[in-house]
């Protein structure tokens, strides 16, 4: 919400979507005929995105950023 916030004197329209396929499915419903949509993000985000885009299988254990702070390993 923040993001959209920031963008709304930018761009004519902004929207704010938390799940991440539902925010995908968004994007796209609003771009014109063979329009571009871009996903930015983090590795996770635009690797689960790929995954649901081309019908893969998402690894079913759970990822983490190593450098974030819930990572015992590294605190």
């Amino acid at each position: 919400a923040d993001l959209a916030a920031a963008a709304a004197p930018l761009v004519a329209e902004t929207a704010a979507v938390d799940d991440p396929i539902a925010a995908l499915a968004e994007a796209r419903r609003r771009a014109s005929e063979g329009g571009l949509v871009v996903v930015c993000g983090s590795m996770f985000l635009v690797g689960l995105l790929r995954a649901h885009v081309l019908g893969e299988p998402v690894d079913p254990l759970p990822t983490s950023d190593p450098v974030g702070t819930g990572n015992p390993a590294r605190a």
